[in-house]
């Protein structure tokens, strides 16, 4: 599966940016859980394309600006990794709701595990909502991070400056495409 992961990084260039970023994720992954950083936009929306091949890059309609990418992350971070799939985040909720009021019953081991497996999924997901700000999403504030170094889930990680010798006054904020295979 491709997963889309964002970085946010103050840099000079989106081609800066998207090195930087590369370098710093180089020993993430294996054989089977690999990267291609596809390219950037920029705090203007300037967009700058990496590497043509990735999946994920802002030349995708639905990720080809920031306010889409901030909507995108919104209904990430509202409705879980199923948010795409109708009443499963209540199906998750249900399942936590009957395993701590104590009214689930089962005679199957699948059944339990996977009202088990839910009730996780859906924790896992409040734990994370509850670490970033309870405001709409906006990729180029600092405070604004989801799922920060999970590159293989849907999310953003922020990089933060470049270190060493810097005219302030020349950086920019890029949000780095990362294409995450896992």
């Amino acid at each position: 599966m491709h997963n889309i992961h964002f970085g946010r990084i103050k840099s000079i260039s989106g081609k800066e940016a998207c090195e930087i970023v590369e370098a710093s994720i180089l020993d993430w992954g294996n054989e089977n859980n690999w990267r291609t950083v596809g390219g950037s936009i920029d705090e203007d929306g300037e967009t700058y394309i990496h590497d043509s091949h990735a999946r994920w890059t802002p030349e995708v309609d639905w990720l080809s600006s920031l306010d889409k990418i901030n909507y995108v992350m919104n209904i990430r971070r509202q409705h879980g990794a199923d948010a795409f799939v109708p009443g499963f985040k209540e199906i998750k909720r249900t399942a936590f709701a009957k395993l701590i009021s104590g009214k689930f019953h089962t005679s199957t081991k699948p059944d339990l595990a996977y009202v088990w497996y839910s009730a996780m999924k859906f924790c896992e997901h409040q734990y994370h909502c509850s670490l970033s700000p309870n405001e709409s999403f906006n990729c180029l504030k600092e405070n604004h991070s989801f799922k920060d170094w999970e590159l293989d889930q849907v999310g953003l990680t922020d990089f933060g400056s470049p270190s060493g010798p810097v005219d302030v006054d020349e950086l920019k904020t890029y949000i780095v495409f990362i294409d995450m295979h896992s």
